[in-house]
């Protein structure tokens, strides 16, 4: 049987060679208009916010700042690799909009834990300690 570890490292792998496809396949931008200013960046950060969360638990270590690193290098390369492409263009507000989108997912798992630790009173019981 297939373990969970198995299961989110392939998803991660999915994942990040689908983003890969996204980022080098050629645009036509006749064919994507967007409907609010800013909706590129808005899918740059959540493609990164989730890319963070499955390297979370696609990782051995499952470290918080290795899945950072990991985030913030692959979407590095991918504005890099949009350098050699005829039809895309490498892009610093894209760039932010990625690494954005990997902080973001750590602050979520930070909040998250956060609201875990609160609910079984963790938090409450170290702060009475005090």
């Amino acid at each position: 049987m297939i373990n969970r570890k198995t299961i989110w490292k392939a998803l991660f792998l999915v994942y990040a060679l689908a983003l890969l496809i996204l980022a080098l396949i050629p645009l036509d931008s006749q064919r994507l208009p967007l409907a609010i200013e800013g909706e590129d960046k808005l899918g740059h950060f959540l493609q990164f916010f989730f890319f963070f969360l499955f390297a979370v638990r696609a990782l051995p270590a499952r470290g918080l700042i290795a899945a950072l690193i990991v985030t913030v290098s692959y979407g590095t390369v991918l504005e890099l690799l949009q350098f050699v492409s005829p039809t895309r263009m490498i892009s610093f507000a894209d760039w932010l909009a990625n690494i954005g989108g990997g902080a973001g997912g750590l602050l979520a798992i930070g909040v998250f834990s956060l609201w875990k630790r609160k609910d079984r009173g963790i938090i409450d019981a170290d702060l009475k300690q005090r």
